[in-house]
């Protein structure tokens, strides 16, 4: 790379640097094997080394990095364009693998000499800062580097350091939402939500720190901890004479296809005591349909426990209606974006109106999220829809303020 800046600072050229990275790699190796991901890192390779000319190189940093050199870069307004173009194209056609068509997207950063730096190290480390800030958008996208990409990548690390401090800690705090049965219109169930308390910051909102423990690693531990910590929760309620509620835990891709799932979930049961039919875990509809075989067994080993599953945002995903009848689930959740005034718009209620009664053919209960006042409630009992979920109610609230909610005994019966 040093001989090719030499070059172009000799001829009073720009040179242009890439960093690519594959989106949710991992997942594939966890999923498919490592034999598999190293074909498609072939296929990739072959694929890039296609589009380079004879100046241009491309070098594979380990993993599922490239690192790229493209020189004779004459005027960014025409050559960028040219060269975005042709990084992105590579991943319109899948990868078929073994007869297994993988629709891949990749995140791309690129600095230039001498613009971002006329040191080759700076420069690599500014395309792969780049490259970090192309992850934040969908689907295969690409960011040129700029200065203010490193406050944003400090800020970033900062707030990853203060989570893994807040795990060890403590400092993360499981809010509760309830579930109403909707004939009687008494709490049945709670989700388990999580909340970070930053110390000097105060409460930090679920969408900053949640894709941030997604992309870290983070959200293992994560899960774990919240998932312990309800489930302490329902049994100290019920210590405290109050009736038994089900606690239903979101569970992460990431949580989902960690090989010791099944023995975390029975090592945390026999920890507290807890009932396994008062658990619920909640995994989303394209979360399940990412690996079917995977999903089947996995969700047969928690209906030997006795484990409830809820199959999330249903209706938002990509399932075939005939693999629900595989999966050992006992509730679907249907998706706020359906339920949001649908007894005004008529499509959303014939898709609710379906949901349900599939559901109740396949004698799987159903929850409508995202209930907001007494119109909906009426129409999703007149459909048989189970229980309701949303700000109606309650918001998600502390266990304490859960409990004045099951001390009061209040119940959201809507007038007939």
């Amino acid at each position: 790379m040093q001989i090719e800046i030499e070059i172009a600072k000799h001829n009073n050229e720009k040179l242009a640097v890439f960093f690519l990275d594959i989106d949710r790699f991992k997942l594939i190796n966890d999923i498919h094997g490592h034999q598999t991901g190293d074909l498609i890192l072939l296929e990739l390779t072959k694929r890039l080394k296609n589009i380079l000319n004879n100046r241009e190189m491309i070098a594979r940093m380990g993993g599922d990095d490239f690192i790229g050199i493209l020189p004779q870069i004459q005027n960014h307004k025409h050559d960028i364009p040219e060269i975005t173009q042709r990084l992105t194209k590579i991943f319109d056609k899948p990868f078929i693998i073994k007869d297994n068509r993988f629709i891949l997207t990749a995140s791309i950063g690129i600095s230039f000499y001498p613009d971002d730096s006329i040191h080759e190290e700076t420069l690599l480390r500014n395309a792969d800062t780049a490259m970090y800030k192309a992850k934040e958008e969908a689907g295969t996208s690409f960011q040129l580097y700029n200065n203010n990409m490193n406050l944003q990548v400090n800020k970033k690390l900062y707030m990853e350091q203060n989570l893994r401090r807040a795990i060890q800690n403590k400092e993360l705090r499981v809010y509760y939402q309830p579930i109403v049965d909707i004939k009687t219109g008494k709490i049945k169930k709670a989700e388990a939500l999580v909340r970070w308390e930053h110390p000097t910051e105060g409460l930090i909102s679920p969408g900053k720190f949640i894709p941030l423990a997604e992309e870290t690693g983070l959200i293992v531990p994560l899960g774990e901890y919240v998932l312990k910590e309800a489930c302490l929760q329902a049994q100290a309620w019920i210590d405290q004479d109050y009736q038994p509620i089900e606690i239903s835990v979101n569970l992460s891709a990431q949580q989902f296809h960690k090989s010791n799932l099944t023995e975390t979930v029975k090592d945390i049961l026999a920890e507290t005591g807890l009932d396994p039919k008062l658990l619920g875990l909640e995994i989303t509809e394209s979360l399940a349909m990412e690996n079917i075989e995977l999903t089947c067994s996995i969700l047969e080993d928690f209906k030997k426990m006795n484990v409830k599953i809820l199959l999330d945002d249903f209706g938002t995903g990509y399932s075939s209606l005939s693999y629900l009848t595989k999966f050992a689930v006992d509730i679907i959740k249907i998706d706020r974006s359906f339920i949001s005034n649908f007894h005004n718009n008529s499509k959303r209620s014939a898709i609710v109106s379906a949901i349900i009664a599939m559901a109740n053919k396949l004698t799987m209960k159903t929850v409508a999220e995202g209930v907001e006042n007494w119109e909906e409630i009426k129409f999703l009992n007149d459909y048989k829809c189970d229980e309701a979920q949303g700000y109606l109610f309650s918001k998600p609230v502390p266990a304490k303020d859960f409990e004045d909610l099951l001390k009061q005994k209040i119940e959201f019966k809507a007038q007939a």
